[in-house]
């Protein structure tokens, strides 16, 4: 595929609206913007998350909490690249950018971007959890930096 060289960076915001109760896999929405076709290619530059205290409801349905902070060890992000899980397990605070805000965060770390992963396939990709939410429901907001390359 050849590559449009005025290309730009590109991002957008994915929100996974996670409801009470929730264990096991919530998948990540089908999102246009972020679809590989034949006449364009989509390369992600990063992925990072943001809790309550960075994105304080969500934006689709601003009744819906943004995602509390003592959920985090709680979810892993999987993504199907390349035909299959290839990327599994993330832990969300590993791609949560944002400081802990006061919070008292004692798993927060420096953010290690991803490097150009080609062929992610979104509605295939989710957050495994591995305990259910306490709670009411909330949004698990995900911002995608990325680059789209017309052929």
């Amino acid at each position: 595929m050849s590559k449009d060289l005025t290309t730009i960076p590109r991002y957008e915001m994915i929100e996974i609206i996670v409801p009470a109760g929730t264990v096991g896999q919530v998948p990540f929405p089908d999102v246009p913007n972020l679809r590989n076709q034949q006449d364009q290619e989509i390369v992600i530059l990063d992925i990072e998350f943001f809790p309550v205290y960075a994105y304080g409801a969500s934006y689709l349905n601003n009744t819906i909490p943004g995602t509390p902070f003592a959920e985090l060890p709680k979810a892993a992000m999987i993504l199907y690249v390349n035909g299959e899980e290839s990327i599994r397990r993330i832990p969300l605070s590993k791609i949560n950018y944002s400081q802990n805000a006061g919070v008292g965060a004692t798993f927060e770390q420096e953010r290690v971007p991803f490097a150009q992963l080609r062929k992610i396939d979104f509605p295939k990709s989710y957050v495994q959890f591995n305990a259910a939410l306490v709670g009411l429901p909330y949004v698990m907001p995900f911002g995608i930096t990325y680059l789209k390359y017309k052929q």
